[in-house]
């Protein structure tokens, strides 16, 4: 998308009367020029411009665009501030949730996906993850989209795994067991009680209850009868 040097800051998103409203600042070039409003109910949004002048450059660049068809009709049109907008407004917020999930996973794209499409690896960017993706999609791959962001350094696979434990410990009892493969655990959908460690002990004898571990739930979860553990 050209968007000029047009972009989206100070984001703030509601529920209009018929879809999701949002309030945000328009910027050229880092400098407000206008804000701008989607109240959600269907209509286009509101400018409030700082002064004429931007007002002016922003309609002079949209006639600079090529004209894109309507989807109502077939004909060719002139871009509109709605659409910029729109689009743009849309851009952002991907653009954000591409950046927080490529922390973590992999992201990717298909021919077969439309540019709203994504497909998610739950493995954090690394060669071992995109040697499996082409060896899996072959020429149906087309992006790795987090190779857009070579500067965004992933999470490693412990650290990934281990904020999935302490987030699952709040909620569950998790386990492993001496047979378990690498960063691979069971839970049970229960608060951590003597009762429920003596349930899984007499199954599984040397079980490893992970929310007992000082690195999953620190100064926190601990049955009666377990001792914490700082080494694992």
């Amino acid at each position: 998308m050209n968007t000029g040097g047009y972009t989206l800051r100070n984001i703030k998103t509601f529920q209009g009367i018929e879809m999701q409203g949002y309030n945000v600042t328009l910027a050229r070039d880092g400098k407000k020029v206008a804000s701008v409003i989607d109240e959600g109910a269907g209509g286009a949004p509101f400018f409030h411009w700082d002064n004429k002048g931007c007002e002016k450059e922003f309609y002079a660049f949209l006639k600079t665009l090529p004209k894109e068809k309507s989807e109502w009709d077939d004909k060719l049109h002139e871009v509109s501030d709605e659409v910029f907008i729109g689009d743009l407004f849309n851009d952002t917020i991907q653009e954000k949730d591409f950046i927080k999930k490529c922390k973590t996973k992999t992201l990717y794209r298909t021919s077969d996906m439309s540019n709203l499409e994504y497909g998610s690896l739950n493995m954090p960017y690394c060669p071992e993850a995109v040697s499996y993706l082409r060896e899996q999609l072959g020429d149906k791959l087309i992006e790795i989209i987090n190779e857009r962001y070579p500067d965004l350094t992933p999470l490693s696979r412990d650290a990934v795994w281990e904020k999935d434990i302490k987030a699952k410990c709040k909620k569950k009892v998790c386990f492993q067991i001496p047979d378990s493969k690498p960063y691979e655990y069971k839970s049970i959908s229960a608060p951590l009680t003597d009762s429920i460690i003596q349930h899984i002990k007499k199954k599984y004898p040397l079980a490893v209850i992970l929310n007992t571990l000082t690195r999953f739930s620190p100064g926190g979860q601990q049955a009666s009868n377990v001792r914490k553990v700082e080494v694992w």
